[in-house]
């Protein structure tokens, strides 16, 4: 995950989630591609793709949070067991 392993000293949350342009342009046209090939028939043909659920959607949007917090978790950790070390 590109934002998480953005700033490998400090947190992502104080640098700002959207602070760099190039890996939000990125992100949102990997959702865009995604939405079009899971959605759209001609490309569901072509991928051999079918509609999600909101079930699954739902599923999907939390997991970016989750992998989030593990790694602000872990670079706390990090940072409080080599406080004179970077990482």
């Amino acid at each position: 995950m590109p934002i998480v392993a953005d700033n490998p000293r400090g947190g992502s949350l104080t640098v700002g989630l959207f602070s760099n342009r190039t890996i939000n342009i990125g992100i949102v046209t990997e959702i865009v591609l995604l939405v079009l090939i899971t959605e759209v028939p001609v490309l569901q043909t072509v991928f051999h793709t079918a509609p999600l659920g909101w079930d699954d959607c739902v599923y999907l949007c939390c997991i970016p949070f989750v992998i989030l917090g593990i790694e602000e978790l872990r670079k706390l950790i990090w940072r409080h067991s080599f406080p004179t070390e970077r990482v």
